[in-house]
């Protein structure tokens, strides 16, 4: 989980390269079932579901209401 200005920072700008995603990257994958990542900030439930492309750019993201933790 990020810090709130980390958090700000990454969903007011998804096309800003973010090292964070490229080393993530290969746990992703699309198929019958896409693997993502859930990005959030520290202490919420809410967050962003990111499908990496090329390395550490965002493919496809989607806002998440409620993640259970």
């Amino acid at each position: 989980m990020w810090s709130a200005i980390d958090y700000e920072n990454f969903i007011t700008d998804m096309l800003a390269d973010r090292q964070f995603i490229e080393d993530s990257a290969d746990l992703c994958e699309k198929g019958e079932v896409w693997r993502c990542l859930l990005v959030q900030k520290r202490g919420c439930q809410d967050g962003v579901l990111v499908l990496p492309e090329e390395g550490c750019f965002v493919g496809y993201a989607a806002y998440l209401a409620s993640a259970n933790q």
